[in-house]
């Protein structure tokens, strides 16, 4: 028993230790807003789930304040998510029902017409169809399809707003709200990943293919580490990146 009262006071101990690294404080709180108390998106989810989903993402901000490189290791993990994000992105707008609160349907490049496609791009999308492949029974409808990507988004929002919020102890933000690169960056991968979409599933593509590798030198750039990547690309490019039409 003594032994027990020991190990639970030495790890109660690591607890407090790691609540004062303010990246692993500002992830605690981020989970919690973003995930656990967040009915919104965790409907439908088991308990166990939620934690499982929970300890992942508190594992995931472990890894970046030990990193030699704690700011580039959060945009690694950041872009990851945000690119399966907007696939998932591109699936939900297609549903007519969807409200489309961020104004995503306003882009160049974003149709929200995937929905009649869906059972074609769950086939021939790889990224989609290795998802699928996991499932006790394989979704045929878009209807199924659609829920599937639907829960499947909602995972990887929370997770992408957790490591977004991460950037500012890190300080991997610009000062001025109006300029920081995640919006623009995050409006860039869905035009690029509904382009990819169309282009496995052998559908129109929307935009000149210059246009969809220039969007593509956004994702490169925030990759690589550039500091401004959005206002490089505009400096780069001589034009403004694409922004929702409120």
């Amino acid at each position: 028993m003594f032994d027990a009262l020991i190990e639970k006071w030495r790890i109660g101990q690591q607890v407090k230790a790691a609540l004062k690294n303010p990246i692993i404080a500002v992830a605690r709180e981020a989970v919690l807003s973003s995930w656990v108390n967040n009915p919104a998106v965790t409907a439908d989810f088991t308990g166990e789930f939620i934690q499982k989903q929970a300890e992942d993402m508190i594992g995931r901000a472990a890894e970046v304040a030990q990193a030699q490189n704690p700011a580039l290791k959060n945009r690694d993990l950041l872009l990851g998510v945000m690119q399966e994000c907007a696939i998932y992105e591109a699936v939900v707008l297609s549903n007519p029902k969807t409200e489309d609160v961020s104004h995503f349907r306003t882009l160049p490049g974003v149709s929200a017409a995937l929905w009649e496609h869906l059972p074609l791009i769950a086939e021939r999308f790889d990224v989609m169809r290795q998802m699928l492949q996991g499932l006790p029974e394989k979704p045929t409808t878009p209807s199924d399809i659609h829920d599937v990507c639907l829960y499947r988004y909602r995972i990887c929002w929370a997770h992408m707003t957790v490591n977004n919020l991460l950037r500012a102890p890190l300080q991997d933000r610009h000062l001025n709200p109006e300029l920081d690169w995640f919006k623009p960056c995050y409006c860039a991968i869905i035009i690029w990943e509904e382009g990819c979409i169309r282009l496995a599933a052998d559908l129109p593509q929307l935009i000149e293919p210059l246009e969809a590798i220039q969007y593509n030198a956004l994702i490169e750039m925030a990759t690589e580490g550039v500091e401004y990547p959005n206002l490089e690309w505009e400096h780069r490019f001589g034009k403004k990146l694409p922004v929702p039409k409120m």
